[in-house]
């Protein structure tokens, strides 16, 4: 139904007249990781998260003909200083430092002359530490039926233990993640015992879950068109943290970037990012620390106005249809959701 629609927007021209009307809009996607699996196995890769790599290249042929890509660093010289933009701006950026940043993302940039920013987890890129919820996901997906069923009943979150791998690892994420996080990495331990697996100790890192080597970050930096940026140390929500852990998270990653690149880092991005996982404190130390803006997950476009420690940006997930990131970056999507609402609230539409 939503490709019919998309089609019948299409061929009215939809997607062009709001691309025009939005043409001094801001936009800002976020990618995570990339894969070149046609198909996980298992929950590998439940969320998305890690884009097919033919989808990309498709999404930046399209941003070549239809967008201005610009860099961060090009944004911010326009939020700063009063750099005029080209219409149609569009910014790319990754999350978390994976190593497919650079084995699959890295060789279509360089084709494209596409610039972007890679904001980096360092205790995931420098010490190897991958972040809970990887950790979770691959144990949910090594781990015997018997000893899924049980910790799956004693961590339901609404009575039902999940039938399926997925059903379980959606209720052990939704569990965790309420947890408080001075609390979460013993209990993820303890998970990985009870399902006797755990990513730290695999014989085989699978592809998705490996991060990038500083080499790699080297040779991206040196050629101009990948920059790096602070994602903390351990992936923390911060908002949940005292003043004291969050200027550390900050700080700490910070130099270690700074050591490891020999380049300054200004660059920021919120781990999680979401509405509540950042505010009034957070941005304060954000930019006492020394950062000259702030990424978030929140959906959305940015203009003139927006708030530079709380960029909107725009999420790409794997699975997403190629007219589903065209009706997205073009505005429809939005559009069409306030469309709705309008409906609904004159009582057109249910």
């Amino acid at each position: 139904m939503r490709q019919l629609l998309y089609r019948s927007l299409s061929q009215l021209q939809v997607p062009r007249a709001l691309s025009w009307a939005n043409r001094r809009k801001i936009v800002i996607l976020m990618y995570h990781g990339f894969t070149d699996s046609p198909a996980h196995t298992g929950v590998e890769n439940f969320q998305g998260l890690h884009l097919h790599v033919d989808m990309f290249q498709a999404h930046l042929e399209y941003l070549r003909n239809h967008f201005s890509i610009i860099s961060l660093e090009t944004l911010m010289d326009h939020y700063l200083h009063g750099r005029t933009l080209p219409p149609n701006p569009v910014v790319v950026t990754m999350d978390d430092g994976f190593r497919s940043n650079y084995t699959l993302a890295f060789p279509l940039l360089r084709k494209y002359q596409v610039p972007a920013t890679i904001f980096l987890a360092t205790a995931f890129v420098d010490e190897k530490r991958h972040q809970w919820a990887d950790r979770v996901e691959y144990a949910v997906d090594h781990a015997t039926p018997d000893a899924l069923a049980a910790l799956s009943a004693e961590y339901a979150t609404d009575g039902n233990p999940g039938l399926s791998r997925g059903g379980s690892l959606v209720q052990l994420k939704a569990r965790l993640k309420s947890i408080p996080q001075e609390q979460r990495a013993a209990i993820v331990e303890a998970i990985e015992d009870r399902l006797a697996c755990s990513l730290l100790t695999a014989p085989e890192i699978p592809a998705i879950y490996q991060p990038l080597e500083w080499s790699e970050i080297e040779e991206m930096r040196g050629t101009g068109l990948v920059s790096f940026g602070n994602h903390t140390v351990s992936h923390f929500i911060l908002s949940r943290c005292t003043p004291e852990v969050v200027r550390e998270e900050l700080s700490v990653a910070k130099r270690v970037i700074e050591e490891r690149t020999g380049a300054p880092c200004p660059l920021f991005c919120y781990p999680n990012g979401a509405r509540g996982d950042f505010d009034a404190r957070t941005r304060d130390i954000v930019q006492e620390v020394g950062h000259m803006c702030a990424l978030t997950t929140v959906a959305g476009f940015n203009d003139a106005r927006s708030d530079v420690y709380g960029l909107k940006r725009v999420g790409v997930l794997n699975g997403q249809s190629f007219a589903d990131f065209v009706m997205t970056v073009a505005g429809v999507v939005p559009w069409s959701m306030k469309v709705g609402d309008a409906l609904r609230t004159a009582g057109i539409w249910n």
